[in-house]
């Protein structure tokens, strides 16, 4: 039993409403059509883990288009190395061969180049060896949170370009 599949997210290990196992278990995916939790346990298990992803409503900052840089996929995460591939819909297949955990549909993907902010995605599509292990529903995509997810993602890139701006400039007057 759960609370509602919307109260989840994947990578989650707070409560989940699991007890009883010594190991740490974390949300790995979710059913929506059969309002199904999946919990793996254990914290690299290859449920949780990816190699690919695609982005969509890419908001650049800059006119780059590197097709090798960093990504973060989780507020204070670690920084992956990616590769991008451009697709002609407008869309990026972003691609991590040294995998990354909890990578989920619906939040963001901001791209780096060093410590310039390139822009940002939202998360579409996570892969694992060319399968998709989880997408957005249409039904999702359709809701108020996601109009909100892209609205903040993209003002939230403009937000980090204005700050490293202002960093750059403290950094070069010795403010």
């Amino acid at each position: 039993r759960h609370t509602g599949l919307m109260n989840y997210t994947i990578g989650q290990r707070r409560n989940v409403g699991i007890s009883g196992n010594l190991e740490r278990h974390y949300v790995c995916g979710k059913d929506v059509s059969k309002n199904v939790l999946y919990v793996a346990f254990g914290d690299d298990n290859n449920y949780l883990m990816s190699d690919s992803c695609l982005i969509s409503n890419v908001n650049y900052l800059t006119s780059d288009r590197p097709t090798n840089c960093s990504a973060k996929f989780r507020y204070r995460g670690e920084d992956h190395e990616v590769s991008l591939e451009y697709l002609e819909n407008g869309k990026i297949l972003v691609k991590y061969p040294n995998m990354a955990k909890a990578v989920t549909p619906g939040q963001a993907c901001v791209l780096y180049q060093n410590e310039v902010c390139l822009g940002s995605g939202i998360i579409e599509e996570v892969h694992n060896s060319g399968n998709i292990t989880s997408k957005l529903t249409s039904k999702f995509k359709d809701s108020i949170f996601y109009v909100f997810t892209v609205w903040f993602s993209k003002h939230t890139a403009f937000f980090l370009q204005y700050l490293q701006h202002t960093i750059h400039l403290c950094s070069h007057f010795g403010s």
